[in-house]
């Protein structure tokens, strides 16, 4: 997947709003950053 993917995926996910996607969408990141992000957005909804 493509950080762009990624990004999207956790959009449709609704773990990030829209206000969030298009930020995140116009900001450089690295992939590995972006998996780290998706990682912590996942295990925090599992805990709750």
């Amino acid at each position: 997947m493509t950080t762009k993917q990624i990004i999207i995926k956790l959009y449709k996910d609704k773990f990030i709003n829209q206000r969030v996607l298009w930020n995140l969408l116009g900001s450089k990141f690295k992939k590995h950053e972006v998996e780290l992000m998706d990682r912590g957005f996942r295990q925090s909804s599992k805990k709750v």
